[in-house]
């Protein structure tokens, strides 16, 4: 099996590129360009090798299609490559030109890996899905001024996001924020203004109020080949930017029963199979869980995982090429409740920074980062690989210089973090 891992979001690039060649298998790692001076730490990787340059999907679709097809038809004789896509923009590029690959690819989502689950990324399909079997989720509509009359009258707050992502993430590039908190309607000139050519593709949700970290809780699972959770563990954000709507720059590891059986429930009724992410909010007023959020595609935190000892690429591979997966999985079983009594933590170092410059380096915020690393036996860092150093050592003088040449770590007083294992 040969692996093509197109790059987009670095972090979920550099984990599946470390956790993919631990497992020895052969990778193609497909390349492109931004406009902007966007700064790759997985340039430094010791594991980039197989490199292939490709045009932006984002600006050059048909093309990147073409490229695609080319590669597929060189691998022919080796049978089918397995797509692996590192964030939505090369996921949903996948999904919109499916037909035209499939000869040549298999993708995340069905029984056989032979095309992908949309309803999975559009959250409009999601909710109506998730509402028919009667799993709770907010209520949802699509944008217009009427339907935003409605939803603030009936919720006072709500949530305006994109229905599906675009190539370039054309919302987030906007707002600086996955999402929007509407507290009136005159906001709504203010969104018009910002997203006016994707304002069609927006949808808006029931605000969920969350004021402790413990209800709030993606869950990640593996569903084998009869669409049965073989595998799980639940995340904890103790820290999050941009603050609510951003990703984790601090992620935990936890257990939780509830979610466990209601992920059981989700991934047989989409059919799934491979890794998945689904995020949970407890509704205080239903006094119920509620699925706001669902991810099919390998997350920024992927290689958290592997460092634990219970890697989500490892149990893929083995998956694909027909190996017994439930052998591994009793090992991973113990690596998991170890890893949660040690209250084992993964650091983002440029979210992190990110945060401190967005707070003035205030200096609650930094204690506030500290009391979280102290409370942690096992600290790792996604740049960071014993075995793979140079993207840390890149990244690390990198922020440095963002922070007037202060070194984050010092500042942080993060101590023997190390790979897991």
């Amino acid at each position: 099996m040969i692996f093509f891992l197109p790059r987009a979001n670095d972090i979920c690039f550099l984990g599946c590129l470390r956790s993919l060649s631990e497992e020895k298998v052969k990778i193609i790692n497909g390349l492109y360009k931004w406009k902007s001076k966007q700064i790759f730490f997985s340039n430094y990787s010791r594991y980039l090798i197989n490199k292939r340059k490709f045009p932006n999907p984002a600006m050059k679709e048909k093309r990147f299609i073409k490229s695609l097809i080319k590669l597929g038809i060189e691998n022919k004789k080796k049978g089918k490559l397995f797509y692996l896509p590192t964030s939505d923009t090369n996921m949903m590029i996948a999904i919109k030109n499916w037909n035209y690959i499939k000869k040549y690819y298999h993708i995340l989502g069905f029984k056989n890996f032979s095309k992908p689950n949309d309803f999975v990324f559009n959250k409009y399909k999601m909710y109506k899905i998730l509402k028919q079997k009667k799993i709770l989720t907010p209520k949802t509509m699509k944008f217009n001024l009427i339907n935003l009359k409605k939803m603030l009258k009936k919720y006072k707050e709500v949530i305006i996001k994109p229905n599906v992502k675009d190539y370039s993430q054309t919302f987030y590039s906007n707002n600086k924020s996955k999402a929007l908190l509407i507290k009136n309607f005159e906001n709504y000139k203010e969104i018009i203004n910002k997203n006016k050519k994707i304002l069609k593709d927006l949808i808006i949700q029931e605000y969920y109020v969350v004021k402790n970290l413990k209800y709030e809780i993606p869950i990640y699972i593996y569903a084998d080949k009869n669409h049965n959770v073989v595998f799980s563990v639940c995340g904890l954000k103790h820290l999050i930017h941009p603050n609510k709507y951003g990703s984790a720059a601090i992620l935990g590891v936890c257990e939780n029963k509830k979610l466990e059986n209601l992920s059981r429930k989700i991934v047989k009724n989409l059919k799934w199979r491979g890794p998945l992410m689904i995020e949970f909010i407890y509704n205080r007023k239903k006094k119920q869980w509620g699925v706001i959020e669902i991810n099919g595609r390998p997350w920024l935190m992927i290689d958290f995982f592997r460092r634990l000892g219970f890697s989500f690429i490892k149990i893929l591979i083995n998956d694909i090429l027909g190996v017994d997966i439930y052998s591994l999985l009793k090992n991973y079983s113990k690596k998991k409740l170890n890893s949660i009594k040690n209250k084992s933590l993964h650091l983002d170092l440029s979210l992190i920074t990110d945060y401190i410059q967005s707070t003035n380096y205030q200096e609650k915020n930094i204690s506030k980062i500290k009391n979280i690393l102290k409370s942690s036996k096992n600290i790792s860092i996604s740049s960071y690989d014993q075995y793979d150093l140079a993207p840390f050592k890149f990244e690390q003088k990198y922020l440095k210089k963002k922070l007037n040449n202060t070194d984050i770590i010092s500042l942080l007083g993060i101590k023997n973090f190390k790979l897991h294992n």
